[in-house]
């Protein structure tokens, strides 16, 4: 379908459109734009369709990995791991990966597609040391916290017992989401 407009393929990205979008042209259509859509309505199967075009840069993906993480749309973090691995695994200029992400906000379910694709993004610590682990055991994520531990990440509570002025500590409530995404 050469010279596709704009305005159908975001209706097909909105309504799930799979098939009609895989027989589409996305020769001037702005793929960001249709993936954000996919990713944010949890459209694995429209989803899938835009990343086969290969024209979204690796950190657009790790972007749209950290939308589907947030909103929970574990389907759609499944596709973007499984066209780009790399989006998953590789830290941001703060060091922090999708793994560190999952761990911040309780998503167990997208820690699993994490070890699946990127084990070792699992322990990889940010600027100042805090890995993965240590941000779900600090937020109270038990979940996420056992589920680490059986994938072999060291336990972090002999390492945090005393790091909250000297008063042994436990988990923390999340202050805030522009702290976790930023």
């Amino acid at each position: 379908m050469a010279g596709m407009d704009g305005q159908q393929l975001l209706l097909w990205v909105a309504m799930d459109e799979a098939e009609a979008l895989a027989a589409a042209s996305f020769d001037d259509a702005d793929l960001v734009q249709l993936a954000t859509v996919a990713v944010q309505k949890g459209h694995a199967a429209s989803t899938r369709v835009l990343l086969r075009q290969g024209k979204l840069e690796q950190q657009t993906l790790a972007y749209l990995a950290g939308i589907a993480i947030l909103l929970g749309h574990v389907p759609v973090l499944r596709e973007i791991a499984d066209a780009a691995p790399s989006a998953v695994s590789d830290p941001d200029r703060d060091g922090k990966t999708t793994a560190f992400l999952a761990a911040s906000v309780g998503n167990v379910e997208a820690l699993t597609v994490i070890a699946e694709v990127a084990p070792v993004a699992l322990g990889l610590p940010i600027t100042g040391g805090v890995t993965p682990i240590d941000v779900a055991w600090h937020r109270g994520h038990q979940a996420c916290v056992e589920f680490l531990r059986s994938c072999g990440i060291p336990d972090p509570m002999e390492r945090w017992q005393t790091c909250c002025d000297g008063e042994p500590c436990g988990p923390k409530p999340m202050r805030d989401a522009d702290s976790v995404i930023s």
